[in-house]
């Protein structure tokens, strides 16, 4: 056992680095973190439940940060552990060392932190710390720096180095892995449609990278090839959104209708006349309401009552005049 103990003392211990560039937190998934030499952004640092990364650089390629945002480093090591008193914990006490040079002249910095901050919570007598470091860039240039980790519960002796690594400061850089928007899936309904109809143009976004800057993506419609509406979008990382048009009184014909290079035919018909139904006219020989139908009864009646008298009068005033 002191063989193995011996063995860990003299081994040189490694310090994973951590480069975010965002002031909010949260809370990161997994673990993934690559060796120091190669400049990754690790997923979640160990120990340190809330930090979360910044841009997932290829291995070998150099940070590129914003200016006027702030370059967290993140650093581990393992130390010898002293017992504290008050908790009975075994607790390491360890001493990163940043030192590095600016742009602009190569100006010389320098920070220290000492760290008690557990990674391993189990009771030995070494154990992994961790610490952050907080750059705040002042210009635009490379930042180039090393951190040496130091045990002062072993008289101040180098227990881990890193070599010298780099992040640059731009104008220009992002925050977060760039946004890119695909556009697919274009509908046109109703379609074919009548003229003067209201046509509805549907295209879906999808945002296919990263967050970027939040600059989103400009829609535009075109109508046989003359543009017509604009609309903008701004979507997280994998979101998707449909985008409405209203096409209104377009005439009848084949059109083409496109939404930045997507394009489709749009197929427009005459509206159909409608031809009033007509009312037949009546006939002579048509048979007249009811009511007329008896009224003319009566008259007929009437008049044959008239006739009837009118001859028996006649009748009557002839044989008195004959008698």
């Amino acid at each position: 056992m002191k063989e193995v103990n011996s063995e860990r003392k003299k081994a040189t211990v490694a310090i994973f680095l951590l480069f975010l560039l965002t002031l909010p937190l949260c809370t990161a998934k997994s673990v993934n973190c690559g060796a120091i030499n190669q400049i990754e952004i690790c997923v979640e640092a160990k120990g340190y439940k809330d930090f979360v990364p910044h841009y997932q650089f290829q291995r070998g390629e150099i940070p590129h940060f914003p200016l006027g945002s702030t370059v967290y480093i993140y650093v581990e090591a393992e130390g010898k552990t002293k017992i504290d008193p008050d908790t009975c914990e075994y607790v390491p006490e360890i001493v990163f060392s940043l030192t590095g040079t600016k742009p602009r002249g190569n100006i010389e910095f320098k920070e220290n932190i000492t760290s008690t901050e557990l990674v391993n919570h189990d009771l030995t007598h070494f154990k992994e710390t961790y610490a952050i470091f907080s750059i705040r860039p002042c210009c635009v240039g490379l930042y180039s720096f090393k951190i040496e980790a130091f045990d002062n519960n072993m008289g101040g002796r180098r227990v881990g180095v890193a070599p010298f690594l780099h992040f640059y400061v731009s104008k220009d850089a992002y925050l977060y892995p760039p946004e890119r928007y695909v556009l697919s899936n274009l509908s046109i309904e109703p379609n074919p449609a009548n003229e003067n109809d209201t046509v509805a143009v549907n295209i879906s976004v999808k945002n296919v990278g990263g967050r970027g800057r939040g600059e989103g993506k400009v829609v535009t419609l075109y109508f046989n090839g003359t543009e017509v509406e604009s609309k903008k979008v701004v979507l997280g990382e994998d979101e998707e959104e449909e985008v409405t048009f209203k096409l209104e009184d377009v005439k009848a014909g084949e059109w083409l209708v496109g939404v930045d290079g997507i394009n489709a035919t749009l197929s427009v018909r005459h509206r159909p006349t409608l031809i009033p139904t007509s009312t037949p006219m009546t006939s002579a020989t048509t048979t007249p309401p009811p009511h007329q139908e008896g009224t003319r009864k009566i008259a007929t009646a009437v008049m044959f009552g008239l006739l009837i008298g009118s001859a028996i009068l006649f009748a009557y005033a002839f044989l008195s005049k004959k008698s």
